[in-house]
């Protein structure tokens, strides 16, 4: 009797979509989902890209392994670089600055 209720259930398991390219999990309309890119997410116009809006998520982008980013300027104190991105067409900067307060 277990092993029918072992089978039942891996049958069961194996037709679970897991699958995230499955059109349930496609957006309906592009034009919504950029739109909601454009509110909530940051944008780096250098690598035509929306990243998580988050310190991480400045950190990782800015990191410089993956995209070498052209600075905007530099830093009044560590003459260190400093990005520009933005967020619902507001223009930001990140710094990470090396001089300890």
């Amino acid at each position: 009797m277990a092993k029918e209720i072992n089978e039942t259930f891996i049958t069961a398991e194996c037709i679970t979509e897991f699958d995230a390219v499955h059109p349930r999990f496609q957006p309906e309309d592009e034009a919504v989902a950029l739109r909601y890119q454009q509110e909530h997410y940051y944008f780096c116009q250098q690598c035509n890209l929306f990243f998580a809006p988050t310190v991480t998520g400045l950190k990782v982008h800015f990191k410089g392994d993956m995209v070498k980013h052209k600075t905007c300027g530099s830093c009044f104190y560590c003459q260190g670089p400093v990005y520009e991105y933005s967020i619902n067409s507001e223009r930001k900067v990140y710094h990470s600055c090396k001089r300890s307060s």
